[in-house]
């Protein structure tokens, strides 16, 4: 056998001289890499190396040391990992960046709430002088009513004076005569 081979659990057995059990066993301590079907079968890869590996209970496949995986494999693991750390780097740019729009964001955010703070705190003030300011006008209304009506007796009183003046002149003036 010169080529890799997707062998079921039997086959895998028959080809290794193993039992299905052992195989199974080694599956579950990850010392087999197992793979199910579109069938629902477990099937195993295996390589020349991986059934001397199996026969001399050795770890195979996927799960055994660096220098025993396939070149492809690792070529292929070296270029997904490349793939991985090129896109890997403008997402952390664009995360940092993010970060920082947040942080500027949060910051606008306390001073917008500030304002609006300082912003109440001014319109109560005025609404309070402006509560204020109504009453000293209704006070000054009150108060100017009263000086109009004072006045209107005032002069009442000082024109009744001078009729009784302008009579007392009248009736000297007449005596006098």
């Amino acid at each position: 056998m010169t080529e890799t081979r997707l062998a079921t659990l039997t086959e895998a057995a028959e080809i290794t001289g193993l039992s299905v059990d052992a195989l199974r066993q080694r599956i579950k301590r990850r010392k087999l890499a197992a793979h199910r079907g579109n069938d629902g079968r477990v099937r195993v890869r295996l390589e020349p190396a991986d059934i001397e590996a199996l026969k001399a209970d050795q770890p195979v496949g996927p799960t055994s040391p660096p220098g025993s995986a396939p070149a492809s494999r690792v070529d292929g693991e070296g270029r997904l990992i490349s793939l991985i750390e090129r896109l890997m780097t403008p997402l952390a740019e664009q995360n940092e960046q993010l970060k920082g729009e947040g942080r500027q964001l949060r910051e606008q955010a306390q001073r917008a709430e500030s304002r609006a703070g300082e912003a109440e705190i001014r319109a109560e003030s005025a609404a309070q002088e402006a509560n204020t300011l109504r009453t000293e006008l209704a006070e000054a209304r009150d108060a100017a009513g009263r000086a109009l009506r004072e006045a209107a007796t005032l002069r009442a009183a000082a024109e009744e004076r001078d009729r009784w003046s302008l009579a007392r002149r009248l009736r000297w003036a007449v005596k006098g005569r």
